[in-house]
């Protein structure tokens, strides 16, 4: 073989390898759980509410609140266990919301919203106990260390396009904390964001989080803020630096019989947030018209690696999918997982970080 040939091809591995290693792939797709028939139904109903990960055992578990079920994928994506069923007794739901671990990781507990309760799982996934949350419907929260929970209140949500707000108007708190008893210990509230009642109740929606050293973080979904608690008091406040300028909301509202809905027209901003074993922060944000303003992908996903210390993003990462990432999470080896809802066709998908990302 001459040397000219294998210069040429040199060169041309180079190339590949560099575009390989470029901005258009810094994830790499390691494996796809799709929706397919599992007996006689499909894999995934239309309405997966979240994801988690027991990063030690390298577990995905996804949340079905329509066929009131957990299912538990191994990292390789094969399917290890199904449990719950609709119903009111132990072990069942009437719409799983979310799902976490205790913080002595001992239990799974899931968020029960219509059923008011939250319930405790062994890490065998058999049934352990409940606890009755009669004022509050959860839609997520985390364990803290006293064996209580901090908890969103569930607002009627419907996939971060409408909402079915309460039919007295009563504004609920951002953030509850709850005893091991469900008792109310504090609320946290949050300065209104408008006079619109269902306006100032959308702003709420946030993603909560354990931060290192017992703080607590919230990213709100809409308002292009992180926080970070100590207790109920906010210690430090960021602005995510965004590329674009967001749509300031707009609403409409109409009735469904005796229910009040209210629809958006907005650039929606953040989907969902996590952290890694490092304890950095790492957001999904969106732009429904990114292709024009930041030309990072066709549908306006990136993954952003966030330092809570400065509030500057450390490192960005192109998403090419092509429906939008509705949770993530980590795996105990560092690979990635993200939630896919494409038209409510719901898959999980396993990637791999290969680079720093782009700096801005």
């Amino acid at each position: 073989m001459s040397v000219r040939i294998v210069n040429s091809m040199l060169v041309i591995l180079s190339f590949i390898f560099a575009t390989y290693l470029s901005g258009d792939n810094l994830l790499r797709l390691e494996k796809t759980i799709d929706n397919s028939y599992f007996g006689q139904e499909m894999l995934f109903s239309n309405e997966i509410r979240d994801i988690y990960v027991d990063r030690e055992k390298n577990l995905i578990f996804v949340v079905d609140s329509k066929f009131c079920q957990i299912k538990v994928f191994t990292k390789d994506g094969r399917l290890q266990k199904v449990f719950g069923r609709r119903g009111q007794g132990p072990g069942e739901f009437l719409k799983p919301e979310s799902l976490c671990e205790t913080a002595d990781n001992r239990f799974y507990v899931i968020a029960d919203s219509d059923g008011r309760r939250l319930q405790f799982f062994k890490k065998d996934f058999s049934f352990e106990k409940l606890l009755k949350t009669p004022r509050i419907r959860v839609a997520d929260m985390i364990s803290i260390k006293d064996d209580g929970f901090w908890v969103v209140p569930n607002k009627g949500f419907f996939i971060h396009i409408s909402m079915e707000a309460p039919k007295n108007k009563k504004s609920q708190p951002v953030l509850y904390k709850i005893s091991s008893e469900g008792q109310i210990l504090e609320k946290v509230g949050s300065s209104p964001y408008k006079k619109n009642f269902y306006l100032n109740e959308m702003m709420k929606n946030v993603v909560l989080l354990a931060g290192p050293n017992g703080t607590l973080i919230t990213c709100y979904t809409i308002r292009n803020k992180i926080e970070i608690f100590n207790g109920s008091k906010v210690v430090r406040k960021f602005t995510i630096p965004l590329k674009f300028k967001p749509v300031q909301p707009k609403a409409s509202m109409k009735h469904k019989g005796d229910t009040f809905f209210m629809e958006l027209s907005m650039d929606k901003i953040l989907n969902d947030a996590t952290l890694d074993k490092e304890g950095k922060l790492y957001l999904v944000l969106y732009d429904s018209n990114t292709s024009a303003k930041t030309k990072t992908s066709s549908v306006g996903q990136y993954l952003c690696k966030f330092d809570l210390r400065n509030g500057k993003i450390l490192g960005e990462w192109p998403i090419k999918n092509d429906g939008f990432i509705q949770s993530i999470d980590f795996l105990g080896d560092g690979s990635i997982v993200m939630l896919e809802n494409q038209d409510e066709d719901f898959s999980v998908h396993i990637y791999t970080i290969l680079s720093k990302g782009e700096h801005r």
